[in-house]
């Protein structure tokens, strides 16, 4: 006579197996088909097979279930993190550091902006890539704060880092000598509604981070007080008005997206990898 297998136990039995493998979710039911199968077979007449199975499928299930439940509090963590952290972002901190004096800095050939700053104990100097078509400038020519000075170059040596459209680089430490660098301090800490400061060629212009709503997570919007053509300015630092730090890099133009007051730039996000590099 043949013997039958409960069918809950192998149903059990492959749920529990689809739930270690393929999705943490299928072993809630394998372990609830699992426990009917052992019920069925405890109920039914002798020779019903299938316990065997039901037990692997109450074991897998219960892996399977504990990963759902891993799986779960993950996302929730991650929801609520992320809802901490939009909220922080909706949060503007009180600003009250003056615009910093820097020396305008251009690219070799007029082709750009750009500026040195200091990371702990090494110095940097910092300008876009698409300014240069994403080469390392040969030299960047210095106007200091002070015209009676004369204009002077720079020597850039390497890149040491990249972001999206910006570019990191070693450079003769010994010709910026009397030009205090602007400071990172390892953090691009920005929120929404926050001041900060487009270093142009005319002067630092104060502007308000704002909520443009982009799917740019490596970029940051600002808000003018009143029009002003950036154009040109790309490569330019972007000083936080509460830190008085360097925080980002002048990208996108006002006049790119046909908005007088609205300017464009990336967040200057470095890895402590950067300050090992030769």
């Amino acid at each position: 006579m043949n013997q039958r297998t409960s069918g809950f136990a192998i149903t059990s039995l492959i749920l529990g197996i689809l739930g270690v493998l393929c999705l943490p979710i299928f072993g809630v039911l394998g372990l609830i088909f699992g426990l009917l199968g052992l019920r069925e077979i405890s109920r039914a007449e002798p020779g019903m097979g299938g316990r065997g199975m039901a037990i692997s499928g109450i074991v897998l299930g219960s892996i399977g279930t504990l990963l759902t439940a891993l799986l779960a509090v993950g996302v929730i963590m991650a929801a609520i993190e992320g809802a901490a952290q939009q909220a922080t972002q909706l949060t503007p901190r009180d600003a009250n550091m003056p615009a910093p004096q820097y020396a305008d800095v251009i690219g070799g050939g007029f082709s750009g902006s750009g500026f040195h700053f200091r990371w702990e104990d090494r110095q940097f100097f910092c300008a876009s890539l698409h300014q240069f078509d994403g080469a390392v400038p040969s030299e960047m020519i210095v106007f200091p704060a002070d015209t009676n000075a004369d204009l002077f170059q720079v020597t850039i040596y390497d890149r040491v880092h990249q972001l999206e459209d910006v570019q990191i680089m070693t450079f003769d430490e010994q010709a910026m000598q009397g030009i205090d660098p602007l400071i990172y301090d390892g953090e691009a800490d920005i929120r929404y509604g926050e001041l900060v400061y487009i270093m142009t060629r005319d002067g630092p212009l104060a502007a308000h981070v704002i909520d443009a709503g982009t799917d740019e997570p490596h970029m940051r919007y600002a808000r003018l007080s009143e029009e002003f053509s950036l154009a040109g300015t790309s490569g330019s630092a972007v000083v936080s008005g509460v830190t008085g730090h360097v925080v980002g890099v002048m990208l996108v133009s006002a006049t790119t997206h046909d908005d007088e007051t609205l300017a464009g730039f990336e967040l200057l996000e470095l890895p402590s990898s950067v300050l090992s590099k030769p």
